[in-house]
């Protein structure tokens, strides 16, 4: 459960790094 949060929150983290570069 808790490795599908971090890799929840890595996909969170990348979509906004995404939209913040963009």
């Amino acid at each position: 459960m808790i490795r599908q949060f971090c890799y929840w929150m890595s996909q969170l983290q990348a979509l906004t790094a995404l939209r913040r570069f963009k």
